[in-house]
């Protein structure tokens, strides 16, 4: 339930409080208006029902003013309550009576509630728990209650795996559970079947065993490194195996158990962090968090970044499509079946009294557990053409009821499909029918089909990619708001689903994304379903928040299975212009769009340009023309929007790459090539991937377009040795920047090209000895940091050599991010053979004398990039705490603690206290504070006379300590946030 109070209350706070003159209730009713109109276009859906109360006559709100409101709804689904005798008879209350789209009730609405409260059938305990008094949730051998604000908070974007889940069926007759297994086999996409997976109808798989062990061994060992993905073609059992892990995991009590279906939306971090802190806080529990997203790697590796950086002991289990990176953390699906499970298979069936086909080893194929789901015909063309007829059948039906003439009794509330297209002015005996030629309808434009046509050509272009359509884009892409009754319908035809998703949004679909896929192959020629996909573009209203709401989110989910980052790229690339005109066309006519709708706009065209290219369909001005034009669009939407980090990165990133199309264009152009164009835009590329570095230092795309935009610029042989050396530079450095380690698979493979391609590079005549000690007499930092790059290549005293050179240079040099983290690393290498800030728990065998020389070294840096910066801080606070100055390292420390929100190394603990032989040092100790949910203290060190901070979990999950109470002896550890007592144990475990 959503309250609503128009013109404000006495208890709201002063921005909501009624207004007291004329001048305020005029802007107080411009407000109230704008609301009425938010309450009917989107948040009172055809399922919905408006309440009113307190209303009367003589209201800021006149009867005038109610009635055309009221005209927006659907009938019955305005209720108001305590109406009074004078405003039964106002004549627009009365005409709102007479028409239906207002039912009066002289009872105020607390007596009604009251009423069904007393009849039993409403509870006011369970209000919002879907009708469950309590969520439990297995933990150990025990149960623990998911509180209310927990579980509304997570429900939006994750499914906890509770107790209701967990309970299988009743026992039942043979026939009831032959019913029942039918039932699951032929349950549509979306909600997954838990009580029947719970009941073990489902079919295990060979991966399930290996995929169950991973997940035990890493929630065990508290190890989240890196995501766990399943990667395998359609209908290989994987969405079904994901279930039923997470059913497993849960009744074990090991782990609180998120789970998120297919759908498109991405999981909010902020949620997901706020169930696995209270999991953790409350009950000691890790969580497991299985998303059934069917996105590309990539996506599970950035989350898993993100929630490692902010300390959450989470493990991520993805799916996504077959991949051929072999990798620990892929667990592949073969679509041939093996052996046993072509044996079990028949086992399995036979145990549920379904017959097996005699040929079952011979005709089983890739498809069978998708025929199977179904229990369709054997062969995918009869399968099509079976579901084209049913799909037809329903179109043929949806029309014939269009065109019955409507009751005659105007009492009567109509619930065909007739009226309902009768009122969204639709006039069907001007179009087609959908018994057309099969032939025909594949090639017909989206306006030359009829309606009924065009609404299923939108949920198949939806539907293949498993994609559910908000209700309001598909009313609004129909016509008219009339069309909302159509929607009462849609669940008379199987063929379609509607629903509410699980944040409340009414949604549209097919039945399953098989189904759709076929008939999308029946039905949509690649022209069709592009012009489809373009008449949703335009007809989207995104939302004024930082996400854009459900439509704008729905159009990024769509456009990633159809633009440059989907697997069908050539199916559709000859239309990135067609689709980024429609993204245009919706910003020019409403004077403004989302970000998120910009990112999709620029790069469907810059790609578009990447591709002709190669094919000259277009001459180089025009398409210089195109990629200036969204420069522009990044850059005002960059300075103007309320961005959030992670999308300005995207914003960042995308505008370098669209810079650095522009080099590429410039490259190829043989006539008119101006170097002076080449090198100021490979400046605002350098300007726009530092900027995006600094909101994400371990970020790899910003560094990639470095990596690919420079060959191209050097490519033009007009730039000067300063520049060549200078672009160079820039690319070795944010290369070498990149922990390869911390990739995912297919980030790795790209590094793995542009290090080749920085290989073939460093042989320039730009970078040879000569030019660089020119160079480097003007005091230019790209050779300061070559010169210096290639004597390190001599082993220690080399690196000597470059240490002492770069420590000379003047300040402007070692203020280059470049020359400064070259410093530091080759500092750090020199004295301990290792890379800085990498590992775990490293031991230093360092004296006082060294730690003054990581300060020296840490101070003779004037400055470096924002999102470098971080290393000096750590190399600072380190060297201070050592030095015994430690209020002023952890003033250091709490300011870095700040800086590091995103890094995913933030909470690492890379360095342990050493004595100056190398070993950890011991340190005892009491408690000086703590708080009661053994999250967080402070403890005193005896032998530092300071205080560290600690957290009592980790000494002990049950027996938190408190003020005064002795600690065990301890290390010192140091991640981002600073220096903190660590438990001694014998098998070191990485938590966090």
């Amino acid at each position: 339930m959503q309250l609503r109070f128009l013109f404000g209350g006495l208890g709201l706070p002063d921005d909501e409080r009624p207004p007291l003159d004329v001048i305020e209730e005029a802007e107080a009713r411009s407000k109230a208006m704008e609301t009425l109109r938010t309450v009917a276009d989107s948040l009172i859906t055809p399922r919905g029902v408006l309440v009113i109360e307190g209303y009367g006559t003589g209201d800021w709100l006149s009867t005038r003013e109610l009635f055309a409101f009221l005209g927006r709804l659907q009938p019955g689904q305005a209720h108001l309550f305590s109406a009074s005798p004078e405003v039964l008879e106002d004549p627009f209350v009365t005409a709102a009576l007479g028409r239906g789209t207002l039912i009066a009730h002289t009872g105020t609405f607390a007596a009604a509630l009251k009423e069904l409260e007393e009849s039993g059938r409403f509870q006011r305990e369970s209000a919002g728990r879907g009708g469950a008094a309590r969520r439990l949730i297995a933990v150990e051998d025990g149960f623990a209650e998911i509180d209310v604000s927990t579980w509304n908070r997570v429900i939006g974007a994750a499914r906890p795996v509770d107790v209701e889940l967990l309970t299988p069926f009743a026992k039942a007759s043979q026939a009831v559970t032959y019913q029942r297994f039918r039932t699951f086999l032929g349950a549509s996409e979306g909600a997954p079947p838990w009580r029947a997976i719970a009941s073990g109808f489902s079919f295990a798989r060979d991966f399930q065993a290996d995929l169950l062990e991973k997940v035990q061994t890493a929630l065990a060992e508290l190890v989240a490194q890196e995501p766990l993905v399943v990667a395998g073609q359609t209908a290989t059992g994987k969405s079904i195996a994901l279930c039923d892990l997470a059913l497993r995991v849960a009744r074990s009590g090991k782990a609180a158990v998120l789970h998120r279906s297919r759908r498109g939306d991405r999981p909010s971090l902020a949620e997901i962090e706020a169930f696995a802190t209270w999991a953790d806080e409350n009950h000691g529990l890790p969580t497991l968090f299985v998303w059934d997203g069917m996105v590309e790697t990539d996506e599970y590796y950035t989350l898993q970044r993100q929630l490692r950086s902010r300390g959450q002991r989470v493990l991520i289990v993805g799916s996504t499509y077959y991949i051929r990176e072999r990798t620990s953390g892929i667990i592949r699906v073969e679509a041939a079946l093996s052996p046993r499970e072509l044996r079990e298979i028949r086992r399995w069936l036979l145990e549920y009294g379904v017959h097996v086909p005699s040929d079952l080893g011979t005709s089983l194929d890739s498809s069978f557990l998708a025929l199977l789901y179904r229990v369709l015909p054997e062969t995918e063309r009869s399968l099509r053409r079976g579901l084209a007829l049913e799909m037809r059948t329903a179109e043929n039906r949806l029309e014939k009821l269009a065109r019955m003439r409507p009751s005659e009794d105007p009492g009567t509330r109509l619930t065909s499909v007739a009226q309902a297209l009768k009122d969204a002015g639709f006039e069907f005996d001007t179009v087609a029918p959908s018994d057309r030629p099969h032939a025909e309808l594949k090639t017909l434009s989206f306006e030359e089909r009829s309606s009924t046509e065009r609404f299923t050509s939108i949920t198949l272009v939806a539907g293949r990619r498993g994609l559910l359509i908000p209700l309001e884009l598909v009313l609004r892409v129909l016509g008219a708001a009339g069309m909302g009754r159509v929607v009462e319908l849609v669940k008379d035809f199987d063929i379609f689903r509607w629903e509410a998703d699980e944040a409340g949004n009414e949604v549209i679909g097919a039945r399953t994304q098989l189904e759709a896929e076929l008939m999308a192959r029946e039905d949509l020629s690649v022209g069709a379903e592009v012009e489809t996909a373009s008449q949703m573009i335009l007809n989207l209203r995104p939302s004024p928040t930082r996400s854009g709401g459900p439509e704008v989110q729905f159009a990024v989910d769509l456009m990633e299975t159809m633009g440059p980052q989907s697997r069908g790229t050539s199916r559709y690339s000859q239309h990135y212009l067609n689709l980024a005109t429609s993204f245009r066309d919706l910003r020019e006519s409403m004077s403004w769009t989302h970000h998120r709708l910009v990112l999709l706009e620029v790069n469907l065209t810059r790609e578009h340009v990447l591709k002709v290219q190669k094919n000259g369909r277009s001459g180089g001005p025009e398409r210089i023309a195109l990629l200036q034009e969204m420069q522009h669009l990044l850059e005002d939407t960059l300075e103007e929007a309320d961005i959030a980090p992670r999308s300005r990165l995207n914003l960042l990133v995308e505008l370098a790459s669209t810079m650095g199309a522009q080099v590429f264009e410039l490259a190829g152009m043989k006539e008119d090539l101006d170097a002076d164009t080449i090198v100021s835009l490979m400046e605002e590329v350098t300007r726009a991937v530092l900027a995006a570095r600094a909101l994400d230092p371990e970020s790899v795309y910003p560094v990639d377009v470095v990596a690919w935009a420079t060959p191209k610029a050097l490519s033009t042989q007009l730039l000067p040795d300063t520049v060549k050396v200078d672009l160079l530079a820039n690319m070795q450095a944010s290369l070498d920047s990149i922990d390869a380690d911390s990739l995912s698979p297919n980030q790795r493979a790209k590094y793995s090209l542009r290090q080749t391609e920085m290989a073939r590079l460093l042989g320039n005549p730009a970078l040879e000895a000569r030019h660089l000690q020119a160079l480097m007499d003007n005091e230019d930092p790209a050779a300061y940091y070559f010169l210096a790059r290639k004597a390190a290549e001599e082993g220690d005293e080399g690196k000597r050599v470059a240490i002492d050179s770069l420590k000379q240079a003047p300040k402007e040099v070692r203020a280059d991010w470049r020359c400064s983290r070259l410093l530091l690393n080759l500092f750090w290498q020199l004295k301990t053979g290792k890379d800085f800030l990498r590992g775990e728990r490293e031991v230093l065998a360092f004296g006082l004398e060294d730690w003054n020389e990581c300060l020296a070294i840490a101070d003779v840096v004037p400055t470096s990039a924002d999102f470098d910066r971080y290393r000096l801080d750590f190399l600072r606070g380190l060297s201070l705490f050592h030095l015994g100055s430690f209020k002023a390292s952890d003033a250091v420390f709490q300011q870095l603690d700040r800086e590091s929100q995103d890094l995913s190394s933030r909470v690492v603990a890379t360095y342990l206290a050493s004595t100056p032989e190398g070993k950890a040092a011991v340190y005892t100790g009491r408690v000086t504070w703590a708080t009661p949910d053994g999250r967080r203290g402070k403890a005193w060190v005896d032998q530092l006379s300071t205080e560290v901070a600690f957290i009592p979990q980790r000494f002990s999950v049950t027996d938190f300590r408190r003020k005064n109470d002795v600690l065990p002896s301890f290390h010192i550890a140091f991640n981002m946030r600073g220096a903190l007592a660590d438990p001694i144990r014998k098998i070191r475990r990485s938590e966090r």
